[in-house]
């Protein structure tokens, strides 16, 4: 009887994958953190509950309530309440709220009542302005708003309209999100205008992303595709060097689509690279791939997509990290879980990755035009990675991380426990956790409550060991 021949992209898969098991199991027995058992022991830092309460509550874990800055030398936090948008400073002269803009009563029905998206200078003073948007109950309607930083004045306001209702159910199912701001090509020269992602569902329609006037809401160009971008994997970023927005976003696998929209199906997993005319400039499909996370970075090597997605329960998953200028794949490496967040950290040699991945714990790796696994750290739960950067004075690098069954750490490069901390399991599985600034002193951690538990504020302190 005949032996059975593999094909050479199975030969190619089979070694690639050993290579690889050997590579996790090196690093693993090298550099392996088991965090359960790390956490019993002495940290050097300490957290202790600065306020309980609603310090920012979510409404089936939509929007982002709370934003931190520094301008003009005050570390600032705009919180999103009902009903309205409030500015509150902390320096040395100056505490407390600084002004309050109520948003119109029918944006007035959740909490909180609007998403923050970000700051950019929409009218081109030079100073960054804070861009809101809010849905109405039916989400028929979604007010985007600019309000000056300093005052609350109102610098921009206008409306989207929700797509066509499928369902017939009185409600849209999409979700619109501002990502960034872009020079838009036109014939009276390039126009500011801003980056809405649109993630619908049952509904259907729209799929992509588009750009409007900052100022007017006018619709500048729309790329609508069948793949639906996962609305927290949309990424602005100057994809080939020449100084201008784009953008790029991961379309996870509905599959609930009759057919291809704009030439893309909705059965697979699929990145796509979005000019700041709204020409299309590339298509990554990941083929089989179901959903996941994605983060873009600029840095010495250019622009990078980075993509970790998965199948069911994990099924050949994989980081994928493509060139931004031409789609193309630049490396890869299989995961052995289903990804739940990724984040980033860029330096002048290359760029750190960190991935959650489910009831596996997180993996650290390296792109430097090389890839590869630089440290793992071990735990059953379900931990995503939140933010990363010099969260901590003095401490180089760390890593902010939440687990679904309420534990939050904060690692540091290496992934060891620096701080850690066990809530409630409601406050870490919808909410999600931000760091607020504040001058001259670590951050205030706030974890994001939600309709079944409080949010709440934590100090980190440092914690020297007792004699």
């Amino acid at each position: 009887m005949p032996r059975p021949q593999l094909s050479p992209r199975s030969w190619f898969l089979l070694v690639t994958g050993a290579l690889w098991a050997v590579a996790y199991a090196g690093c693993a027995t090298r550099a392996a953190v088991d965090l359960e058992k790390a956490v019993a022991g002495h940290l050097p830092f300490r957290t202790t509950y600065d306020r309980m309460g609603e310090v920012a509550s979510l409404d089936g874990g939509w929007g982002r309530p709370l934003l931190g800055a520094r301008i003009d030398g005050v570390d600032v936090v705009f919180s999103a309440r009902n009903p309205g948008i409030v500015r509150q400073d902390e320096g040395p002269a100056v505490s407390g709220a600084r002004w309050q803009h109520t948003l119109p009563p029918a944006y007035c029905h959740r909490t909180p009542c609007a998403s923050l998206e970000g700051l950019w200078d929409v009218d081109g003073d030079g100073r960054a302005e804070l861009v809101l948007i809010s849905p109405t109950a039916d989400r028929r309607l979604w007010l985007v708003c600019a309000l000056d930083a300093d005052t609350g004045a109102v610098v921009a306001e206008f409306t989207l309209t929700g797509g066509p209702e499928r369902r017939q159910d009185g409600v849209w199912d999409g979700v619109y999100s501002v990502v960034g701001l872009t020079q838009v090509p036109a014939p009276g020269g390039p126009r500011r205008g801003l980056i809405v992602a649109a993630s619908t569902g049952f509904d259907w329609a729209p799929r992509g992303v588009m750009a409007v006037d900052a100022l007017s809401g006018e619709v500048l160009w729309t790329h609508w595709a069948g793949a639906k971008p996962g609305i927290r994997a949309v990424r602005a970023i100057d994809l080939d060097g020449d100084g201008v927005t784009d953008c790029a976003y991961l379309g996870v696998a509905v599959q609930n689509l009759p057919g291809p929209v704009g030439g893309l199906r909705d059965d697979e997993c699929t990145v796509v690279a979005v000019g700041a005319d709204g020409s299309r400039r590339w298509v990554n499909k990941l083929g089989g791939l179901e959903g996941g996370s994605l983060d873009a970075v600029r840095g010495p090597m250019g622009s990078l997509v980075l993509a970790a997605a998965g199948g069911t329960l994990g099924r050949d998953a994989r980081l994928v990290i493509l060139d931004g200028a031409t789609g193309s794949v630049r490396a890869e490496a299989h995961l052995p879980g289903s990804p739940l967040g990724i984040v980033t950290m860029a330096d002048d040699e290359g760029v750190d990755i960190f991935l959650g991945l489910d009831r596996v714990g997180l993996h650290r790796y390296r792109f430097d035009g090389q890839l590869a696994l630089a440290a793992v750290a071990a735990h059953p739960g379900r931990l995503r990675p939140y933010a990363a950067g010099a969260l901590l004075t003095g401490r180089g690098e760390q890593l902010l991380v939440g687990n679904v069954n309420g534990e939050i750490f904060v690692l540091d490069r290496d992934l060891r426990p620096l701080a850690h901390l066990a809530t409630p399991p409601a406050a870490t599985a919808a909410g999600g956790m931000m760091l607020r600034p504040r001058l001259d002193r670590e951050p205030l951690l706030v974890v994001l409550g939600n309709e079944l538990a409080p949010g709440f504020a934590l100090e980190i302190l440092p914690n020297p060991p007792t004699i």
